[in-house]
């Protein structure tokens, strides 16, 4: 192998090498939830598709502002001709004739029925709609990650009450033990007992598998490569600090700044743009033409003139106007204005229907953060209850006077619901304030 191909092959080894270390050292940290949407927002691929789509909107801007510019052209023609033709002396001769030919001519359209100018708002107005379907994809993914953290939140704290319970079962075990030692417990006591610690330890194996699959769901939505490392940070914030707004407070802000209103209105300012280029069809179209150019002649049976002088005596300009005016074509035109109208009055009726899907959405987020608020509050009183009801269990367990089953049932279920209820509340009124800010 030759030492270039040596090095290049290195090179390449090195620089892979190099992207992995960096992706597994931005895995291995504790990422909050402001990071995770920062990162998703940069990286999710739907977002860069929609970047691109944006890009393709402002190229679209700068052809439609150039089309106003003049057009040049310039060309050169070679000709030759054979046989009889028709010389200055208007007679015909058998000859060879070679001419050749320099142009450069320009073009500029002056009044185009104002066809230019609405497209040139037309195009700015599809940007802009462009831009504000680029912020609803971002915000949708920033509501994606928002539910995907809280879902790991969840399953962190699932996991951390089965450890506990799995703690509690094998404390018990040992006292059961104990007291089978002391004659005060059968060998089925201590075998109930070893059957809830097994059924505690599935519970926690069950629990890191989940919480193993919503880092997963997480990080493939950042787009890294695993999620070896990756680890969310517990938010500051509890229900009980989250205040709830109401719906028309919401609606007030959001039917002004939500991108999906916003970008169907910029379609319905669009569509009237359409209207204005279809109706100017109508109007009749004025164009500037300038040129300049010049010939070389040579017949062959008379010694040509020098090129130079030829090129000087047969040099010509040339600046002229042109005037289309429509007459009639076919009632295309009229066909076409009343397409764009219609297009128009649909972009109308599209832009209310997002209206009431947005204030729809609003008082269905709404009555989902309350009732997610109300059993959060039912959820703190079970585990309360629940609390006491586990101690009276312990003790009816530890002398055999409740199962096995009874025990457990009683001592995970109100710490699981809890923690559920806790994060649907922060996720429920993240997702109204994100309505009312527009901001999580």
């Amino acid at each position: 192998m030759k030492p270039s191909t040596l090095f290049l092959c290195a090179a390449l080894l090195l620089t892979g090498a190099d992207a992995t270390a960096q992706t597994a050292q931005t895995a291995q940290r504790t990422w909050t939830l402001d990071e995770c949407v920062a990162y998703a927002v940069d990286h999710n691929l739907s977002v860069k598709r929609q970047e691109l789509s944006c890009e393709q909107q402002q190229q679209r801007l700068e052809a439609a502002r150039t089309s106003m510019l003049p057009s040049v052209s310039g060309g050169v023609s070679q000709n030759f001709s054979f046989g009889r033709g028709l010389q200055s002396d208007n007679t015909y001769i058998n000859t060879n004739v070679g001419n050749t030919s320099f142009s450069i001519g320009a073009g500029m359209p002056l009044f185009t029925g104002l066809q230019t100018y609405h497209n040139i708002e037309l195009s700015k107005l599809n940007l802009a709609s462009s831009l504000e379907t680029l912020r609803q994809a971002q915000e949708d993914v920033s509501l994606q990650v928002a539910s995907l953290y809280l879902n790991v939140l969840y399953a962190k704290e699932v996991l951390a009450t089965a450890v506990e319970q799995d703690s509690l079962a094998t404390e018990q075990l040992q006292r059961i033990q104990a007291y089978r030692e002391n004659g005060k417990a059968s060998e089925s006591d201590v075998l109930q007992a070893r059957s809830a610690q097994a059924q505690d330890q599935l519970a926690v194996v069950q629990a890191e598998g989940n919480l193993q699959m919503a880092l997963l769901d997480l990080t493939q939505l950042l787009e890294l490569d695993s999620p070896e490392g990756f680890d969310v940070a517990m938010p500051d914030a509890t229900p009980d600090d989250v205040a709830l707004s109401q719906p028309d407070d919401v609606y007030g802000y959001a039917v002004d700044n939500r991108p999906a209103v916003r970008a169907a209105a910029y379609q319905l300012e669009g569509a009237a743009h359409t209207v204005g280029m279809a109706k100017g069809a109508w109007l009749p179209t004025l164009s500037l033409s300038a040129g300049l150019g010049s010939s070389y002649y040579d017949a062959g049976s008379v010694a040509p003139q020098p090129f130079r002088e030829q090129m000087k005596h047969n040099f010509n300009q040339y600046v002229g106007l042109s005037l289309s005016v429509p007459i009639f074509n076919r009632m295309q035109t009229l066909s076409s204005v009343r397409q764009a109208r219609a297009a128009q009055d649909s972009y109308g009726i599209q832009l209310e229907e997002t209206r009431k899907a947005l204030y729809k959405e609003i008082q269905q987020a709404w009555t989902n953060a309350v009732t997610a608020r109300e059993r959060y509050a039912g959820s703190c009183t079970a585990l309360d209850a629940a609390k006491a009801s586990l101690d009276v269990m312990a003790e009816k367990y530890a002398v055999g006077q409740a199962t096995a089953t009874e025990y457990n049932e009683v001592k995970f279920q109100a710490a699981a619901s809890l923690s559920q209820a806790k994060y649907e509340y922060l996720f429920r009124a993240k997702i109204l304030e994100f309505y009312r800010t527009g901001s999580l």
